[in-house]
């Protein structure tokens, strides 16, 4: 398949922090901003490694009730900031893209309960189906509820956040956006971040960065550490999940979208790839995104 067609709209790959290919469709270039759908869980994740860096989220293993204190006296009251971001909650959720009656599928169609999230108002009642920490299922509710909770810790809205931590002093080229919730106004964490091609690779080079001392400038050496590890086996493949990254077995890992947005960063030889694409389904038999699977 070609690079370039009705599938893919951009690529761009960098080594070592050099362009070495940048390529875009026509009517697509370096300033079209483009929105991400899954990528945008891995950007919140990166912003649970600030606010753990910053003290505003004090432990990972936090209950979020403890920052989500619409959750107390609920089943994800008792939930860990850690479990959340492993999508181990153990709560039951069904995230097929096909079948309109599925929690994704009806999880912002309710009428507003006041200025609450949709997301808040629907999760609330959701209960265990399996012991926390145990069972691994796909969520974007829950990542919804990683940008809710990052809000919460630390009083401004992800875009805020995003771009007071990382966007400006990172030296990303333009602008980006971020989707905000139509009842109360927070922006989603599971989805709709817009940014350029090559401000998506930044991202992931902002994964590699370390100063002379080997630290990282805005990332927690505790998240640093789990983040894009393997900590949930997901297939047969070898690979899984970290923080809301996947994880493969050479040790690279990525960030992925359906319609084929993705972010590809491999330390070992300093890659970072990163593509914007309109895919005609949720996924691609010619360009697979590990996708969860479809519940029976």
């Amino acid at each position: 398949m070609d690079i370039i067609g009705h599938v893919k709209q951009g690529v761009i790959v960098l080594d070592n922090n050099e362009i070495r290919l940048e390529k875009y469709a026509d009517g697509i270039n370096r300033e079209t901003l483009w929105t991400s759908f899954s990528v945008a869980k891995s950007v919140a994740s990166m912003l649970v490694g600030v606010a753990l860096k910053e003290g505003a989220i004090k432990s990972l293993d936090d209950p979020l009730g403890n920052y989500i204190t619409e959750f107390n006296g609920y089943d994800y009251g008792k939930v860990t900031v850690r479990q959340l971001l492993t999508m181990t909650s153990g709560i039951d959720w069904n995230e097929d893209y096909e079948d309109p009656n599925s929690d994704v599928g009806q999880m912002y169609k309710a009428v507003c309960d006041g200025t609450e999230s949709h997301i808040l108002t629907y999760m609330k009642p959701l209960k265990f189906i399996h012991k926390p920490g145990e069972h691994w299922n796909y969520s974007t509710g829950e990542t919804d509820l990683v940008g809710i909770l990052i809000q919460k810790a630390t009083g401004k809205s992800l875009a805020e956040y995003l771009s007071e931590k990382i966007w400006k002093p990172f030296g990303m080229e333009h602008c980006a956006y971020w989707l905000a919730d139509e009842c109360s106004g927070e922006n989603i964490g599971g989805s709709g971040l817009s940014a350029t091609l090559r401000d998506f690779a930044r991202l992931g080079t902002a994964m590699l960065y370390r100063d002379s001392q080997g630290e990282h400038p805005f990332l927690a050496n505790e998240y640093l550490q789990q983040a894009t590890s393997l900590l949930i086996p997901t297939g047969t493949d070898g690979g899984g999940y970290g923080y809301l990254w996947w994880r493969f077995p050479n040790g690279s890992y990525a960030a992925f979208g359906i319609f084929g947005q993705m972010i590809y960063v491999n330390p070992k030889n300093g890659l970072v790839i990163a593509q914007m694409a309109a895919w005609p389904a949720a996924g691609s038999t010619a360009c697979p995104t590990p996708t969860p699977p479809r519940r029976a």
